[in-house]
C-alpha cells in the first residue's frame, strides 16, 4: 500500500506562503512609511516659512519674500502654474500637486488679514524617496529572497519534525495487511498525540483481531452443531414418510421444512465465511449438471420436464461452491413450488434464466421461484450479478445477469433428446 505525503508539503507551503506574505507586507509597509515622512518634512518646512511670512507681515506691514529658493510667494491661486488652481478648486484641503511628468509642489495659503497669498514649494528636486527606489526595491528583493530561503528551510525542519511520527505511523499501519498486528506495534512513539494514536490503534487492531478469531470459531462450531440435527431431522423425516404416521399434507410439510432448514444454513455460513468466498474462473455448464444431479427426484420423475439450454464453453467468475448452493436453492424451489411440473434453464445473451409455470395473478414470495429469494439475491450480490424476477401471464423468471466469458452460441439438448 502507498502511504500518501501530502501532509508535509502542506506544512511547507503554508509557512513559505505566510513568510512571502508577510515580507512583501513589511517592504511595502517601509516604502509607503518614507513617502510618508518625506512628504511630512515637506509640509512642515511649508508651515515655518509661512508663518514667518506672517509674522513679518504683522510686524512690519511688509510682504518678506521666502527665505528658501525652492519656495515662491503668489498673490492669488490663479497665479499659479496649470493645473494647480484647477485641482485646488476640486478639493480646497489638498496641499501637494504635481508638477509635470516629474516633481511634486506642496502648495500653503497664508491669510495676512487684509489678504490672502499662496506659498508654493518646488520639493522636486529634494524627493530622494523617487530617485532611490530602484535600489531600495532592489534591497527588498534581495531580503525577501532571503527570507523565502529561510522560510523554506525552517518549513522543512517544521514539516519533518512533525510529519515524521506520522508517516512512521502510517508505515506501521500498511504493513498490517490482513495479518496480525506485529508486538510492540505502538513502541517507540512519543507520549504525545501521535503516541496516543498508535496504542488507540493498537488496542482496537487487538480487539477486532480477538473478535475475528472467535467469530471463526463460532461459525467453525455452528457448521458442526446445527448441520447433525438437520442431517437428523432430514433422516427422521425419510422415515415417517415410510411410515406413514403422517397425513400426506403435513409429511410433505415437514420434509419442506427440514428442507428448507438445511438449505439456509448451507447459504448463511457460506455467506459467514470469507475463506469460502475465492473467485475462480469456472465453467457455467458443469456447476448447473451438479445442482441437477444432486436433484434425485427430478432425474426419476419422467412427468417432470426439465431443459437445460447452456453452451459448454460458458465460463463465469465466482465461487463454485457458493455458486452451486445459489443453483440448488433455484432447482428446489422451482420444483417444490412450481404451478406445473416443468423447468426450463437457459443461456440468452449474458443472462442465465430459470423458467418455470406460475399462477396466471402475480405470486406471493412463496410461491413460483420467489421463495428464498432474499439468501438468493445475497449470493448474487457477492459475485456482482444482477438478480431480476419476472412475471408475464402463466410464466415466472429468474433471470441472472453475469460478466460471461465464451460464445454465447450453442444449444444443450433436452435431457429427454440425449
Amino acid at each position: 500500500m502507498k502511504v500518501p505525503s501530502g501532509l508535509g508539503r502542506r506544512i511547507q507551503h503554508i509557512f513559505l506562503a505566510f513568510a512571502l506574505l508577510t515580507s512583501v507586507g513589511f517592504s511595502v509597509l517601509i516604502l509607503g512609511y518614507s513617502w510618508i515622512i518625506e512628504d511630512t518634512i515637506f509640509n512642515r518646512l511649508v508651515a515655518r516659512e509661512a508663518a514667518f511670512i506672517k509674522a513679518h507681515h504683522a510686524e512690519t506691514g511688509a510682504l518678506a519674500e521666502p527665505r528658501p529658493a525652492f519656495m515662491t510667494l503668489h498673490p492669488a491661486w490663479e497665479t499659479l502654474p496649470a493645473p494647480i488652481p484647477q485641482l485646488h478648486r476640486a478639493d480646497p484641503s489638498r496641499v501637494e500637486f504635481p508638477k509635470g511628468p516629474r516633481g511634486t509642489v506642496h502648495v500653503l495659503e497664508i491669510d495676512l488679514g487684509s489678504r490672502v497669498v499662496v506659498l508654493s514649494a518646488d520639493v522636486s528636486a529634494y524627493e530622494v524617496s523617487r530617485d532611490y527606489l530602484p535600489f531600495i526595491s532592489l534591497w527588498l528583493l534581495a531580503g525577501i529572497a532571503v527570507v523565502g530561503l529561510l522560510a523554506a528551510a525552517a518549513a522543512w525542519l517544521a514539516a519533518r519534525s512533525a510529519v515524521l511520527p506520522l508517516r512512521r505511523l502510517t508505515d506501521r499501519v500498511a504493513s498490517l495487511g490482513t495479518g496480525d498486528i506485529a508486538p510492540g506495534f505502538s513502541a517507540g512513539f512519543a507520549d504525545d498525540e501521535v503516541g496516543f494514536l498508535a496504542k488507540t490503534i493498537e488496542t482496537g487492531v487487538v480487539q477486532l483481531q480477538s473478535a475475528l478469531n472467535r467469530e471463526s470459531e463460532f461459525t467453525r462450531d455452528v457448521s458442526h452443531e446445527l448441520r447433525t440435527p438437520a442431517a437428523v431431522l432430514r433422516l427422521l423425516a425419510d422415515e415417517l414418510a415410510e411410515a406413514g404416521e403422517l397425513s400426506s399434507e403435513s409429511r410433505a410439510l415437514f420434509k419442506n421444512n427440514v428442507m428448507n432448514l438445511d438449505q439456509i444454513i448451507t447459504t448463511l455460513l457460506a455467506l459467514a465465511r470469507e475463506e469460502n468466498l475465492a473467485m475462480e474462473e469456472t465453467a457455467l455448464l458443469p456447476l448447473l449438471e451438479e445442482s441437477i444431479i444432486n436433484h434425485l427426484h427430478l432425474a426419476r420423475d419422467e412427468a417432470f420436464d426439465l431443459q437445460l439450454r447452456v453452451p459448454a464453453e460458458i465460463k463465469v467468475v465466482c465461487n463454485p461452491h457458493l455458486a452451486k448452493i445459489l443453483f440448488d436453492n433455484l432447482l428446489t424451489n422451482a420444483t417444490r413450488y412450481a404451478a406445473q411440473p416443468w423447468l426450463h434453464i437457459k443461456y440468452e445473451n449474458t443472462d442465465l434464466v430459470f423458467e418455470n409455470a406460475a399462477p396466471s395473478q402475480e405470486p406471493a414470495p412463496s410461491q413460483g421461484l420467489g421463495h428464498g429469494m432474499s439468501l438468493i439475491q445475497r449470493v448474487c450480490d457477492r459475485f456482482q450479478w444482477q438478480l431480476a424476477l419476472e412475471h408475464q401471464s402463466a410464466l415466472f423468471r429468474v433471470r441472472i445477469g453475469m460478466t460471461c466469458l465464451g460464445a454465447a452460441d450453442g444449444i444443450r439438448p433436452r435431457r429427454d433428446e440425449t
